[in-house]
Formats: C-alpha cells, sequence, structure tokens
C-alpha cells in the first residue's frame, strides 16, 4: 500500500504545505524565465517556453503572474535583490 498523503489545499501532500508547494512553483517559473533570459533575451522570454522549461502548466502561470511583463518585473526584482546584497556584503 502506497502512503502519499493526499490532502486538500491548506494541507500537506508529500510532506510539503500547500504554500510550500506554491512557493516552489513560483520559483520554478522564475528560474525558468532567467533562464531563457540569458539565452535568448526578454524576448525569448513567452509565456509557453517559461512553462515546458518549469515543467508546469499556463494554469500555474497565471496563477503567479499576470502577463510575461509582470514575470519579467519579478525576475529583475530578483537580481536586483540579489546583487544588491552581494554589495552590501561585500562593503560589510
Amino acid at each position: 500500500m502506497c502512503a502519499v498523503s493526499r490532502v486538500v489545499s491548506g494541507r500537506s501532500y508529500a510532506g510539503k504545505s500547500a504554500e510550500e508547494r506554491r512557493s516552489e512553483r513560483r520559483q520554478a517559473l522564475l528560474s525558468a524565465a532567467r533562464e531563457l533570459w540569458r539565452e535568448h533575451g526578454w524576448s525569448g522570454v513567452t509565456m509557453r517556453a517559461v512553462c515546458s522549461r518549469a515543467r508546469l502548466t499556463d494554469w500555474y502561470f497565471y496563477q503567479n503572474f499576470a502577463d510575461r511583463d509582470a514575470l519579467l518585473v519579478a525576475v529583475a526584482e530578483q537580481e536586483r535583490d540579489a546583487t544588491l546584497g552581494l554589495i552590501l556584503g561585500a562593503i560589510a
């Protein structure tokens, strides 16, 4: 007998809460967009390409981002925050 915990949202599934799963999916979309942006420029970042790279459906894309521009802003903000962290760490 298989011991997989399937539960309605708000509870755990495979040992992860709904919020953890949601966060992981969002991060997968952001990572896929970042990779595509580096490989093909911003014009290579399409909803379908991002979903394909992240292995998620467009439903999850639109659950997290209104459109491609919102995704690109989120990627740019992550990069900005990481860069600021490196700079502040270097001068501290």
